[in-house]
């Protein structure tokens, strides 16, 4: 679900808990590389990093600019 192509796009993410997030991904983390053994996104928001592992991720999709 956690895509390299989502690194630097503004999206938008739902959680499993249906709360909705805006912000841009600042960070991916592959599970190789994270604590919890999980693929990793973080996106800025609120001035700071918020992370979501993968199994909190309902679902993720960009933003798109309207033109």
């Amino acid at each position: 679900m956690i895509k390299q192509e989502y690194l630097g796009k503004k999206i938008e993410l739902t959680d499993i808990d249906g709360k909705v997030w805006h912000g841009k991904v600042a960070m991916i983390t592959p599970a190789q590389d994270s604590d919890s053994g999980e693929n990793e996104l973080a996106i800025e928001f609120g001035g700071g990093l918020t992370e979501f592992k993968e199994s909190e991720i309902e679902a993720i999709e960009e933003v798109k600019k309207n033109k």
